[in-house]
């Protein structure tokens, strides 16, 4: 038989603790069932009965205050709301929104951003074919709202100063991998558009003017629309759907409102889209002028220019910028011209239908007004405990009446007993009530400033005369209900579900390393610093989860005294990886420090192999758990003291000096001599680190070291993650050429010489283009020299190969050979021809089987290529796929961590599982003496890119520093 799977009933299960009649029986059945014949008749006079039912009403009491909305259960004051943050209750704004992904995301997010602009569109520079090239360029295209342009038109200063203001919030909110290499504010191209509107019979013609005016407009300038929440709720979108892209402040754009821009006017299409407004018949766009020019069909609109209907330069008060569609507008009512109208009522009309239509809907305070409310309960104060005891009849003297003072002692004696007895129950009943009062301290996200306890417990200060019953000096409570051991882990718990809420989590990898390596002192340390880390990540959740495919950006910040400072912010995965691993953030420091770097020399002492573990042991010994227990690595000292290592290398010093097992003393035989510490470098080989007076200076000294070393750890742990597309004004003013690659990286043929090089993208296309044509019809050629080459009909040379290059064994340079593999491969990359779908199966089935072949197993076998590449002026050749979505992200491979396989894996699975997925990534661990070379170079570049502005071409040092950048990366990967 099939055993019946587990799951989770929808069926509403019925509450025994509210209901007291069940509560008495089962109660009861228990008495019965464990008294057995030391029982009375269990009827109401029986005082164990009488008890019984207290109880069973208080826990009634229990089982209403728990089943309380859970939201006033978290109210803590009268009229006050839940704390949100503190309880990792996010708004939908917060939580489910996220920087621009796309497109359309980055276009609501400018709208949002800047008042003076009507509407902005973004292209996005594409590929022609299958070769690899620059990506992850954008340009934008500003169309600014009329007023606003009207303001710029005597003032170039300022509209140079616009772009760089939006150029700069658009450095500030990119993605990782792509930049904005253009920004363009459109200039306005005046049209003139002669129309013949025919309007129906018993129309109210000023209306109707209006409404042509307002679809006229939107059809020319595409206004973008705005809706407030509760139209959006309206129409149909879930509040997932709502809150989805950037936060937005002035209302939420729909993205089918987002049109394409204007540029082309359709004669035809303008009149079908005018005569649909109510009250026309029928509409006649007789022509278009602009300038001296006529059309009659179709007008297509300059270049860096947007149609304007506006008679800008001309009008003096507002109305008259209509003039100039009043001036070639015609007006037919029954076929009949229309002498007049009230020009100013459809003026009136027109202005209060667009601003009524295309309003904005601020956001500061609607946005979460249901969440708000939602957050808005009842103050029910749960934590009050009333006593039961006085509920009792009078007769058992346990309530505030007590006992006649003329009863015998004995009597008081038994009350007190019964009272005492009673109090075993009703602390924990208190304790309950106590625990419902702190369910907001127990999912309190805030682990530094919370109380260190998940239990809680309360005084029984209801009990009367309960003064007789408890001691003044009676220990705390909480020691009993919760050790720190279970703290933790309940607090672990919670932190873990209000994680898994999100879909995060934080694996403890990162910090078992460290207790491993004794970069965390214990068990107890771990614990601490774990739960820390996760307080930290769920108080950063709505900006790590919004930030996280934003890439860094620079700026320069004035400060006091003419000075500067640079401003980095870093990437969203940058923020999210530190925050998943406990790496200090980078900021301003130094992965090197001045340990590394510094060139003194302490004197050294002899190396000695350990001969005789016997006569080794009887010499030195171990620090004991007691003495390492006693070091609580608080120390003023930042140097490291006076002692010598001997030759190590730096990974050895940055881990073996962190674990108490590499350090023995010298028994102390006799107090003339000195006490001497050793240090385990390699296997059974030591070397004295220092002599000093006694085991307690040198048990010190040890902690220092260990110390001072955690510290240098904890310095060095970071890493560099280098946006390639950055760089990308190294390839300023640079020429453009290509290369063929086979599927050994070998070149076949590329641009080699100086006429075969491109001035523009434009003039490489070309003659890319010349060089399919000729290598497919080119049937033979001879070497004149050492280079082959492929020539235009012209005799200009489009590609040259190095035959040396590829095999340098002249006897084996076989020109046929070299053609013919020039002629397929540039089948595969020409997009002016159909695709060969069987050259690509045969393409892919080379990849799938690479390295089965006995002759490649030595060699890095891949795809064949055609890369894009640039000539700097300095005559060096960039390869443009380098720039083509792709980090490099750079690690010190000598800190303690960072040597641990377990840490390297979690790192590496943890950046390829956050990055997107189309951003390729290289990972590199690099030594010291590589670091500090590329740091200072690094630093440099930020420094020379973080004065750019949007309208400059880079200066001669950026560029020197991108190159040199670039130098040092390309270096790592070879």
């Amino acid at each position: 038989m099939m055993k019946e799977s587990v799951r989770i009933s929808g069926e509403k299960i019925e509450n025994i603790s509210l209901n007291f009649t069940d509560l008495r029986e089962k109660g009861l059945e228990y008495i019965q069932k464990f008294s057995g014949d030391f029982w009375t008749d269990y009827n109401l006079h029986d005082p164990g009965v009488t008890i019984l039912d207290q109880l069973c009403y208080a826990l009634t009491d229990l089982g209403y205050r728990t089943s309380l909305p859970i939201k006033d259960l978290l109210t803590q004051e009268e009229g006050k709301a839940i704390d949100a943050l503190k309880n990792a209750f996010f708004a939908p704004s917060a939580i489910l929104s996220s920087h621009p992904i796309s497109i359309k995301d980055t276009r609501k997010l400018i709208l949002d951003q800047f008042e003076e602009i009507q509407n902005v569109w973004i292209s996005k520079k594409e590929s022609i074919g299958f070769e690899e090239q620059v990506n992850g360029l954008y340009s934008v295209e500003i169309l600014p709202k009329l007023n606003f342009h009207k303001s710029l038109t005597k003032d170039t200063e300022s509209r140079r100063t616009y772009e760089n203001h939006v150029a700069d919030f658009l450095k500030q909110n990119r993605n990782i991998g792509e930049t904005y290499e253009k920004i363009c504010l459109l200039n306005p191209q005046p049209i003139h558009i002669h129309l013949g509107i025919y309007l129906t019979d018993q129309v109210d013609v000023e209306k109707t003017i209006a409404n042509i005016f307002l679809k006229l407009f939107e059809f020319i300038y595409s206004p973008v629309l705005y809706s407030s929440f509760n139209e959006m709720v309206e129409a149909g979108y879930s509040i997932t759907e709502i809150f989805w892209g950037p936060r937005l402040q002035n209302g939420f754009i729909k993205s089918n409102n987002l049109n394409d821009r204007v540029k082309e006017i359709d004669v035809e299409e303008l009149q079908r889209f005018i005569s649909k407004v109510n009250g026309v018949s029928k509409c006649n766009v007789e022509q278009i002028k602009s300038g001296s020019r006529t059309y009659t069909k179709s007008i297509t609109v300059e270049a860096g220019h947007f149609f304007n209907l506006l008679n800008d330069e001309e009008a003096k008060m507002p109305d008259d910028r209509l003039e100039a569609i009043y001036s070639n507008l015609k007006i037919f009512v029954n076929n009949k011209i229309l002498p007049s109208f009230n020009k100013q009522k459809v003026n009136t009309l027109f202005f209060e239908l667009w601003s009524k239509k295309y309003r904005k809907y601020p956001m500061s305070g609607s946005k979460n007004e249901n969440f708000d409310k939602a957050l808005t309960g009842i103050y029910r104060n749960p934590t009050d405990y009333y006593s039961i005891q006085h509920h009792f009849p009078l007769i058992y003297g346990i309530g505030k009446e007590g006992l006649s003072r003329h009863e015998p002692e004995d009597r008081k004696a038994k009350a007190l007993q019964l009272k005492a007895y009673l109090m075993l129950f009703e602390q924990h009943l208190a304790n309950h009530l106590a625990q419902l009062g702190n369910l907001n301290e127990l999912f309190n996200i805030d682990f530094e400033h919370g109380e260190r306890k998940t239990y809680f417990s309360q005084s029984l200060n209801s009990v009367p005369e309960i003064e007789n019953l408890i001691r003044i000096d009676s220990p705390n409570m909480n020691t009993y209900l919760e050790q720190e051991r279970t703290f933790f882990d309940r607090k672990n718990r919670i932190f873990n579900h209000l994680l898994a809420r999100f879909g995060e989590d934080l694996n403890d990898t990162p910090w078992k390393v460290a207790l491993r390596l004794n970069l965390l002192k214990d068990e107890n340390k771990f614990n601490r610093e774990l739960l820390l880390q996760k307080s930290k990540f769920l108080q950063k959740l709505t900006e790590l989860s919004y930030n996280r495919i934003k890439g860094e950006s620079l700026k320069q910040m004035e400060l006091p005294n003419t000075k500067t400072r640079i401003v980095r912010n870093a990437s969203g995965i940058e923020q999210l990886i530190t925050a998943k691993t406990g790496i200090s953030e980078q900021g301003d420091r130094s992965l090197i420090s001045k340990f590394l770097i510094s060139k003194s020399q302490h004197r050294d002492f002899d190396e000695k192999k350990q001969r005789s573990r016997q006569r080794f042991a009887e010499k030195f010994r171990e620090l004991t758990s007691d003495e390492i227990n006693k070091n609580d690595r608080q120390t003023d000292k930042s140097d490291l003291p006076e002692a010598s290592f001997g030759k190590i290398g730096i990974k050895a010093l940055f881990k073996e000096t962190l674990d108490y097992r590499n350090y023995r003393i010298s028994h102390d035989h006799s107090t003339s001599q000195k006490t001497q510490v050793i240090f385990q470098k390699e296997p059974d080989l030591w070397v004295c680190l220092f002599e000093c007076d006694t085991e307690a200076i040198a048990i010190q000294n040890i902690f220092e070291i260990v110390n001072y070393f955690i510290k240098q750890n904890q310095q060095s742990e970071g890493f560099y993650l280098v946006d390639h597309i950055l760089l990308l004004d190294l390839l300023h003013d640079s020429e453009y050429g290509f290369c063929f690659q086979d599927e050994f990286e070998t070149p076949i043929f590329r641009t080699l010489e100086d006429e075969s090089w491109s001035k523009s993208e434009v003039d490489r296309t070309k003659n890319l283009i010349d060089f399919f044509a000729q290598v497919n019809v080119q049937t033979d050629y001879s070497p004149t020299s050492d280079k082959w080459e492929i020539k235009s009909k012209d005799g200009r040379i489009l590609a040259s190969s190095d035959p040396l290059s590829r095999n340098p064994n002249p006897e084996l340079h076989d020109p046929k050979d070299h053609l013919l593999q020039a002629k397929r491969i540039s089948r595969f990359f020409d997009w002016s021809i159909a695709r060969d779908g069987q050259l690509i199966l045969k393409e892919v089935e080379k990849i799938r089987l690479m390295g089965s072949h006995a002759i490649l197993k030595d060699k890095h076998f891949g795809q064949r290529r055609l890369v894009f590449q640039r000539k700097l002026s300095n005559g060096y050749i960039v390869n443009e796929d380098f720039f083509d979505l792709k980090i490099s992200v750079i690690l010190p491979d000598w800190p303690a961590r960072f040597q641990d396989e377990r840490f390297q894996d979690y790192l590496i699975d943890l950046i390829q599982e956050r990055l997107p997925a189309h951003i390729g990534n290289e990972i590199h661990w690099v030594d010291a003496l590589w670091l500090n070379r590329f740091e200072r170079k690094y630093k440099t570049w930020q420094e020379q890119k973080s004065k750019l502005k949007n309208s400059e071409t880079p200066s001669s040092d950026l560029k020197i520093a991108a190159l040199k950048v670039y130098k040092l990366i390309t270096e790592l990967k070879k």
